[in-house]
């Protein structure tokens, strides 16, 4: 991962919706309706880019996938291996941001702002708790609220992180991490908040502030560490090899791999899967969209095929 590459990809999402606009193709209802009400059939499935920062529907019979049009908003969510449920779609100061879910084949909205000029992004999940960031940024100030939202539409406030630049954030163990760049400087703050103890009104403490990307990660409950000249995630206990300079990595703690999605040299997307203890590459797929897991099988999406990596059977 290149660390100014990087540091472009990421959501400060007020900046990204200034600067972004995913045009795509509709094939699902009118473009007019926003936010789209979409369902999938028995052949089926919603799959999400990470890259265009689109949601689309797979067809796995035609092998292809087409992106959910919102009126040129941008989807996000949680964590871009296709693992959890709950997106927000939204464009800054032109269409209000709704959170939604996928469920029952369909995917519908539970939650809007009412505010153009405030943002809402996916914050952080240990796939239990999901936390999502609302956030105002004016010439002054940084005007930043941490909240759940339940399924039924109610947002309650976790903490208020006004003042602080927030970029990333993980849940490991007991804590929310986050992470702040440091004002003329190419190095990061990492804070940390007790999730177990009253939040609202509790000051985040430091925990260390020469870190050199804002992107934090999280393994078996552990804060996890990037570092980029080396390829690397690391804490005091864990080592953990990346194989490529990726613009987006994930760690599956189940099932004890890295995945890693890359544009190569040629242009091509591509996705590596790494396995954790023994750094071993299990697969690298082309031109591949995502993945899903179900037990010890990777099913990988792509535009004309679907391939399937049993990690069972991996030596």
């Amino acid at each position: 991962m290149r660390k100014s590459k990087c540091a472009c990809a990421f959501i400060l999402v007020l900046i990204l919706f200034l600067l972004c606009a995913c045009n795509s193709e509709s094939s699902q209802k009118s473009n007019s309706e926003y936010p789209p009400s979409v369902s999938v059939n028995e052949n089926q499935i919603f799959l999400y880019d990470p890259f265009s920062y689109s949601l689309g529907i797979y067809d796995l019979d035609l092998m292809k996938w087409t992106p959910i049009e919102a009126q040129n908003a941008l989807f996000q969510s949680f964590d871009w291996g296709n693992y959890y449920p709950y997106y927000v779609v939204g464009q800054h100061n032109k269409l209000l941001f709704k959170a939604g879910k996928v469920e029952d084949s369909s995917l519908d909205f539970h939650f809007s702002l009412k505010n153009k000029a405030e943002a809402l992004a996916p914050f952080a999940t240990d796939g239990e708790t999901f936390l999502y960031m609302i956030e105002r940024i004016t010439e002054n100030d940084y005007f930043k609220s941490v909240v759940t939202i339940s399924d039924d539409g109610k947002a309650e406030l976790v903490v208020n992180l006004d003042g602080m630049p927030v970029m990333d954030g993980v849940i490991a163990g007991d804590y929310l991490y986050f992470t702040c760049p440091i004002e003329n400087s190419d190095l990061y703050e990492v804070w940390k908040l007790n999730l177990t103890e009253k939040t609202i009104g509790q000051k985040p403490v430091l925990v260390r502030n020469d870190y050199n990307t804002f992107k934090i990660f999280q393994y078996k409950g552990q804060v996890l560490y990037l570092n980029l000249d080396e390829k690397l995630l690391y804490n005091n206990e864990v080592k953990i090899n990346l194989s490529q300079e990726a613009d987006e990595i994930m760690v599956d703690n189940e099932a004890g791999f890295v995945a890693e999605k890359y544009v190569t040299d040629s242009g091509h997307l591509e996705i590596t899967f790494t396995d954790i203890l023994s750094g071993k590459i299990l697969g690298t797929y082309k031109n591949a969209i995502n993945f899903t897991r179900d037990g010890t099988v990777i099913t990988i999406y792509g535009q004309g095929f679907i391939e399937k990596l049993d990690l069972g059977k991996t030596e």
